[in-house]
């Protein structure tokens, strides 16, 4: 999957070819909730523990705002 957000690691991130500064407030804060979701989507793809992939997986969920039992998950 590619990625619609990006980050530099220091904290610092944004979307190809859009000026966050010209949104308003609630676009940022949906945009930052999509850059959120995709790192997580990342972090579950490149992990290989499967304890860890749970909690990742129910970090996701809370993330999205559905309620579910991950079995295993670590919160």
């Amino acid at each position: 999957m590619e990625r619609c957000t990006w980050d530099d690691g220091r904290g610092n991130w944004g979307i190809r070819g859009v000026e966050l500064s010209q949104l308003p407030p609630n676009a940022y804060g949906a945009l930052y909730k999509l850059h959120d979701i995709e790192r997580l989507v990342e972090a579950i793809q490149q992990e290989e523990d499967a304890a860890c992939v749970s909690g990742l997986l129910w970090r996701l969920m809370a993330t999205l705002g559905l309620n579910c039992v991950v079995t295993n998950a670590k919160a």
